[in-house]
């Protein structure tokens, strides 16, 4: 199997795993699956015939394992101002994912080494949009380990729905003042 050794994550064809075996006419993978970003075994083997690796495009997924770039939405009504929120989520963000977290710089550098391209920045973003239908949604992106993205995209979302919430039930005082 070209460019691919025992312990990769690969992905081919939608379907993603872990390489256990690589034979002379197939490949066989641990299944993995990507629920909430994580890399759980689904206790399935995959047998992947080589052809498909020349003919299919293939994803080497294997820094995806221990740190990757986690991006998530969080959609909300429509009719506040997103400042206040951005800024929240902002003076929040080095606590969660702080830029000096050692590791995660000589994981960084170790992809960009291995996979021999420029990767993102590390630095987390957060940013606003609005949808189709006139909601505002905030996209957040962090360079986290993977087992801890979910812990962090939860804490916030928690925090954008708690601060909408507050600016929303003072609008409300405000206007039966």
């Amino acid at each position: 199997m070209p460019a691919q050794l025992r312990r990769d994550v690969t992905g081919v064809q939608g379907q993603h795993g872990e390489v256990l075996t690589e034979g002379i006419l197939s490949t066989r993978l641990q299944e993995v699956g990507h629920e909430a970003g994580g890399f759980d075994y689904t206790g399935r083997i995959l047998v992947i015939p080589n052809s498909v690796f020349l003919s299919q495009t293939v994803f080497n997924e294997s820094f995806r394992k221990t740190y990757r770039h986690h991006g998530f939405k969080v959609t909300v009504e429509a009719g506040l101002d997103p400042t206040p929120v951005l800024e929240t989520v902002r003076a929040r963000l080095p606590q969660l994912c702080p830029d000096a977290d050692k590791t995660a710089e000589r994981y960084w550098s170790m992809i960009q080494q291995r996979l021999q391209t420029e990767l993102p920045s590390r630095e987390a973003t957060v940013g606003v949009e609005t949808t189709d239908i006139a909601k505002i949604t905030f996209h957040v992106t962090v360079f986290c380990a993977t087992a801890k993205a979910a812990g962090i995209e939860a804490e916030i979302t928690t925090l954008i729905l708690a601060t909408t919430a507050r600016m929303l039930s003072e609008d409300r005082a405000a206007a039966h003042a």
